[in-house]
Formats: C-alpha cells, structure tokens, sequence
C-alpha cells in the first residue's frame, strides 16, 4: 500500500500547480482506480492546487460502482464534495451512473441551490471499457462484496471471450493495463431516469 510522505505530496502540488499557472482546464482525479493507493489529505491537496486558481475538479470518485457499506459510493462523493465545499471549488462528478446516483443527484440539486459550482453526467448506456487493474474490479470487490460474476460481466476484447477468476487474476499479473470492457446490466432500469434529471450532463468516455 502506498503511503504518501509530505515531500511527495508537496512535490505533486507544485507539479499541479505549474500545471494551473500555464492554463490547465482543472484537474482530472480517478480515485476509483487506486482507492487503497491514494490518502484523504494527499486528495485534497490536489483539489487545492486547482482551487487557488478558481478551476474545478472533474472525478471519478473513490468507491465508484459499491453498493455495501461500507465503501458505499456515495462516500465518495462526500469526500470530494467536502473539499469542493471548503476551498469554494467547482466541482464535476464523473460517471455518476451507478449505485447511489440518486443520492449524489439529492445532494448536488440542494449543492447548486445554495450556490455551488457543483455538476454531474452520466453515461446513457449498461457497458463500459476501462483497464484491468481498476481497483473496483478486484476479486475481493468486484466478486466476493458486489456479487458479481466474471464470467458474465468482464469480457477480454483480445481473445473475445468473458474472463474467469483465474484468468482474471493472471491477466492483472501480466498485463495490468489490458483494455477491457464491463457490462453492468443493473444500469439498464436507471437509464430512463438520468435522462430526465435536471442538469445531469450527458457524456462519453470511449477507448480510442
């Protein structure tokens, strides 16, 4: 598990910083990918290196996709909503299309009713692409907690067949930053509603 030490994390505010200083849009955070990599504070001091210069934060929150406490996905969005909140930052949650999108939704409504800068989209579709690594799709989450199955939802467009856990696991071992692509059919019933939800952008996220 990584551990990050005061010069690590002052050497990445002032990588971030100059990043800000020459024109950066925002910066771009995908927790979800290294939730047990990547500490609260180190997370927000990112965030206050683009809130010094007024941009936003766009991200993929750290518990994206869990449905059981208690890494609920809505805790997340609490952590980054928090941080937003006290550095007066915008704030943009990605792929906000999974368990707990109402409740983010809620919370991001009465956000913008105080004032906030404070935004979401979502994906109108039940499948996506990312790598093999993401920290949400290990056996211990993705099967074991979420009760998933891979054989019916992680498919390998290499070898165009779905994985098992076995062959899961070895394909991390070998090659961590395999294109894949998940099918999440409990999407399919939400998606009716995202297209209906005040302000909720839609957005794409395709592998080149």
């Amino acid at each position: 598990m990584i551990k990050d030490t005061v010069e690590t994390m002052n050497k990445v505010s002032r990588l971030l910083d100059e990043d800000m200083r020459q024109g950066a849009l925002g910066l771009a955070a995908i927790p979800a990918y290294m939730a047990r990599g990547l500490t609260t504070y180190a997370f927000f001091e990112a965030q206050r290196a683009a809130a010094r210069y007024g941009r936003l934060t766009a991200v993929h929150t750290r518990f994206h996709l869990s449905s059981e406490p208690p890494t609920e996905a809505a805790l997340g969005f609490g952590e980054v909503f928090t941080n937003a909140y006290l550095l007066d930052a915008p704030l943009l949650v990605q792929h906000n299309n999974d368990y707990g999108w109402w409740e983010i939704e809620e919370k991001l409504q009465l956000a913008r009713a105080k004032g906030l800068n404070m935004w979401s989209e979502h994906y109108p579709y039940a499948s996506g692409g990312t790598v093999i690594s993401a920290d949400f799709l290990r056996p211990e989450v993705w099967e074991d907690i979420q009760g998933n199955r891979y054989e019916e939802t992680i498919f390998d467009p290499k070898t165009d067949s779905f994985f098992n856990r076995e062959t899961f696991k070895e394909t991390v071992a070998s090659d961590p930053s395999r294109n894949i692509v998940i099918f999440m059919p409990w999407r399919e019933e939400w998606i009716k509603y995202w297209l209906t939800m005040p302000h909720m952008a839609v957005a794409s996220d395709g592998l080149m």
